[in-house]
């Protein structure tokens, strides 16, 4: 968590996975994924990094996470419920 002293996901670990991932998306889609970059998802490519990551094949980074557990409920459910949105426009709700 974010209020703890010393939250996990600041520390050099969690920037480490976070450069893992961006790897394998980056491979998986044959473009680079930089820092600030925007990425058009249309359903096609949705689903291809659904399935990567249910097959395991972007998943390097999970190693460790706490989230590891969710996640692997919500891919083995078939992403069932969830959803992506297009973030808010700054100044924009």
């Amino acid at each position: 968590m974010l209020d703890e002293p010393e939250p996990h996901c600041l520390r050099d670990s969690a920037v480490e996975r976070d450069q893992m991932a961006a790897q394998d998306v980056e491979d998986l889609l044959a473009q680079p994924i930089r820092p600030g970059a925007h990425l058009a998802l249309d359903a096609a490519i949705l689903a291809r990094m659904r399935q990567a990551f249910s097959t395991g094949l972007v998943r390097k980074a999970c190693g460790g996470c706490g989230w590891h557990g969710l996640c692997s409920t919500i891919a083995a459910g078939g992403y069932r419920d969830t959803q992506v949105q297009r973030p808010a426009l700054p100044g924009k709700r």
